[in-house]
């Protein structure tokens, strides 16, 4: 599917993540795994959305950066 409204891409996303429980996934990955856990973590999450973990890494490194982002502005 090609998005040509990123509005709608978003929205859709969301649409999928709520539907698809992707929170429930979330927590449940959480209660198995430890901070040091992470890369754990985010290979739980990838398998459900993407099926695999194909670019593992890639999606780390971003979840890393994308947290850290957070933690600075809940703190500022």
């Amino acid at each position: 599917m090609i998005v040509t409204d990123l509005k709608y891409g978003v929205e859709s996303a969301f649409v999928w993540w709520s539907m698809s429980g992707m929170n429930d996934v979330i927590e449940r990955s959480y209660v198995l795994r430890t901070e040091d856990g992470i890369v754990e973590h985010v290979a739980d999450i990838s398998r459900r959305v993407n099926g695999g973990v194909i670019g593992l890494e890639e999606r780390v490194s971003l979840f890393n950066e994308l947290r850290s982002m957070v933690e600075l502005e809940l703190n500022s």
